[in-house]
């Protein structure tokens, strides 16, 4: 299992949109956020295959965000 850290904009959706999407999400096993358009990730799945999961649920045509795997350094 791998943590990451997922960073948007508001371009793509308030937090309730972008919640929406990772609950909808089966390769997101857990997630919770605590910073402003930040959300925190674990999963079994790389950080490419859960852009391309989020990239299908999202709508906006401004699609900006990062996914970055947290290390233990």
């Amino acid at each position: 299992m791998s943590v990451y850290i997922f960073v948007y904009s508001n371009s793509i959706g308030d937090r309730d949109t972008v919640k929406a999407a990772l609950e909808a999400m089966p390769e997101v096993l857990r997630w919770r956020y605590d910073i402003p358009n930040c959300f925190y990730l674990t999963s079994d799945f790389t950080a490419n295959d859960l852009t391309e999961s989020l990239l299908k649920r999202l709508s906006s045509e401004s699609k900006r965000f990062l996914i970055m795997e947290v290390s233990s350094n």
